[in-house]
C-alpha cells in the first residue's frame, strides 16, 4: 500500500473525536497507525489481543487462555480450544509490536504485548463502544485463583504466576458490576497470598484498591466492606503504620456498633485489633479497656470456660507484663501473672492437657517468671510445653523448637546447666506425665473427650 493511500485511510481515525480518558500515553499518531493494523486482523484474533490488554504487560501464558476458554465467548473461546485454529489466530497478529510468543515455561509459550499497544486497544475498544474484555479478564483470573492462598502451600507457584494479573488488573480493571466484583476477589486473594509471603507492601499494594472497589459496589456496609477494610487495617498494623490502622480500624467499629449488639462476638474481633495497634504504641491505657471489653463479650458469648476465653485472657495477660516493664508500673507484674494463670487453668479445663494451647499458656508463663527472676520455676513450666509438642508428635514445629531453647536458657540462668546433658532422660517421665493427665481429663467425660492429638489445623492459625 503506498504511503499515500495509508495517508488517506488514516485521515479519518485522526479526526475521530476522543475522550480526554482515552488519550493515552503515547502520540495520537500512534493510536491511528495501530488501530488501522488492528482492523485488518480476523474477529478472533482482534478478541484475543482486546483480553491479553487487561492482563499482566509482562505476559500472559497461553495455557491460562486455554483452561478458561469455555468462559470467553465466541470466537475466541472456539479459537482457543482447537490448537490449530489457536495456532492460525495467534500467528496474524505476530509482529509489527502487537504480540509477541515466547517459549519457555510449563504453561505453554507465553503471549506478550507490548504496554502502549495494550493501551491502544483498551482505548480502541471503549471508544467503539465494545467494552467487556476487562470485565472478563478479571473473570478468568478469579475462576483460577486458589480457594486458600494461606494454607495450601501447592497452590503458591499458581498465586505467583497470576500476581502479576492482579496488579494488571488493579490498575486498569473494572470498577463496577460482575467484573468489580470479581477483581475484588482477586486483590483480596493476591493480597492474602502476598502476606503469607511475609511480603507486607505487596499485600497493602493488592489491598488498598480492594477496599476502594469494595466501596464502590457495595458501599460502607458489612460484611462486605467491613472484612475488606479489616483485612487492610492489620496489614497497616504489621507495616507500621499505625495512623492508618487506628483509623481504619475505628471505621469498622463505628459501622459494626450500629448494626451490632454491644455483647456480639464479632465486636470483640475488632476491638482485639485496634488494641493491637495501641499495643505496638506502648499506649496500654487505650489497650486495657479495649481488651477487657473483649474478654467480657467472650465470657457471656461462650462462657467462663472455654477456648475463646482462654485465648482473651492469655492476651490480656501478655498486656500487662509488657505494662510492667514500663517505668513505675512494676506492679501489674501480678495482675499479669494472675491472669496467666487464669488462661492455663481454663485451658486446660476445655482443652486437656495434651493440647498445643495449653503448651502456648506455660510458655508464656514460663517467660513471666524469668522476667521476676524465677529461673527455676520458669524451666518447669517450659519443659512441660516442650513435653505437650513431643508428646503430640511436633518435634520439627518452630515452637517446640523455641521451648526447647527457652528451656536451656533458664536451666543455665538458674544453675541447672547439668540438666542439658540429661535433656531426653527428663523429658521421657515430663511426657508420660502429660499423656497420664490426658487420660484423666478424658476419663471425666468419655463421650465427648478424646485422648489422641487435637485437629491440628483448629490451632493453625494461632501456632504459625
Amino acid at each position: 500500500m503506498s504511503f499515500k493511500k495509508y495517508a488517506e485511510e488514516l485521515e479519518p481515525l485522526l479526526d475521530r473525536a476522543r475522550d480526554e480518558g482515552n488519550q493515552g500515553d503515547y502520540p495520537f499518531t500512534v493510536y491511528a497507525t495501530l488501530v488501522r493494523s488492528l482492523e485488518a486482523l480476523s474477529p478472533a484474533t482482534q478478541d484475543l489481543l482486546c483480553l491479553l490488554a487487561w492482563l499482566s504487560p509482562d505476559g500472559v501464558e497461553e495455557q491460562l487462555l486455554t483452561a478458561t476458554a469455555e468462559d470467553l465467548p465466541d470466537p475466541l473461546g472456539a479459537a482457543l480450544r482447537d490448537d490449530i485454529e489457536r495456532a492460525d489466530m495467534i500467528r496474524p497478529a505476530l509482529g509489527l509490536s502487537r504480540l509477541k510468543a515466547d517459549e519457555g515455561t510449563d504453561w505453554g509459550q507465553v503471549l506478550t504485548l507490548h504496554r502502549v499497544t495494550q493501551a491502544v486497544l483498551r482505548a480502541w475498544r471503549r471508544a467503539e463502544d465494545q467494552a467487556g474484555w476487562d470485565v472478563l479478564a478479571a473473570q478468568i483470573v478469579n475462576g483460577v485463583f486458589p480457594y486458600d492462598p494461606v494454607t495450601v502451600p501447592k497452590d503458591w507457584p499458581l498465586c505467583a504466576r497470576l500476581l502479576p494479573h492482579a496488579r494488571a488488573l488493579a490498575e486498569h480493571g473494572p470498577r463496577e458490576g460482575e467484573g468489580a466484583k470479581a477483581l475484588g476477589r482477586v486483590l483480596n486473594q493476591a493480597g492474602v497470598f502476598l502476606d503469607t509471603r511475609g511480603d507486607t507492601a505487596g499485600a497493602i499494594a493488592m489491598l488498598e484498591p480492594n477496599v476502594k472497589l469494595i466501596a464502590a459496589v457495595y458501599g460502607e456496609k458489612p460484611p462486605n466492606y467491613t472484612v475488606a477494610l479489616s483485612n487492610l487495617a492489620g496489614r497497616y498494623t504489621d507495616a507500621g503504620r499505625l495512623d492508618a490502622a487506628e483509623a481504619a480500624f475505628l471505621r469498622v467499629l463505628e459501622i459494626q456498633e450500629k448494626l451490632l449488639a454491644g455483647d456480639d462476638p464479632a465486636l470483640a474481633i475488632i476491638l482485639n485489633n485496634l488494641a493491637r495497634v495501641y499495643w505496638r504504641r506502648k499506649d496500654f491505657a487505650r489497650v486495657e479497656p479495649l481488651l477487657q471489653r473483649a474478654l467480657e463479650i467472650g465470657k457471656k458469648a461462650y462462657g467462663e470456660l472455654s477456648p475463646q476465653v482462654a485465648l482473651r485472657t492469655n492476651s490480656l495477660a501478655a498486656v500487662y507484663d509488657d505494662w510492667a516493664e514500663q517505668p513505675g508500673d512494676g506492679h501489674r507484674r501480678a495482675e499479669a501473672r494472675r491472669l496467666q494463670e487464669e488462661a492455663l487453668r481454663i485451658a486446660r479445663a476445655v482443652r486437656g492437657e495434651r493440647h498445643p494451647a495449653v503448651a502456648d499458656y506455660l510458655h508464656n508463663l514460663a517467660v513471666l517468671l524469668e522476667r521476676q527472676g524465677e529461673f527455676g520455676a520458669a524451666a518447669k513450666w517450659e519443659l512441660r510445653a516442650a513435653a505437650i509438642m513431643l508428646s503430640i508428635g511436633l518435634l520439627e514445629h518452630p515452637n517446640t523448637q523455641q521451648f526447647l531453647n527457652h528451656l536451656l536458657h533458664f536451666w543455665d540462668a538458674s544453675g541447672q546447666g547439668d540438666n542439658k546433658e540429661r535433656l531426653g532422660e527428663l523429658l521421657v517421665p515430663e511426657i508420660a506425665a502429660v499423656e497420664a493427665a490426658m487420660r484423666d481429663w478424658v476419663a471425666e467425660d468419655r463421650e465427648n473427650r478424646h485422648f489422641g492429638p487435637p485437629y491440628f489445623a483448629e490451632h493453625r492459625g494461632r501456632m504459625d
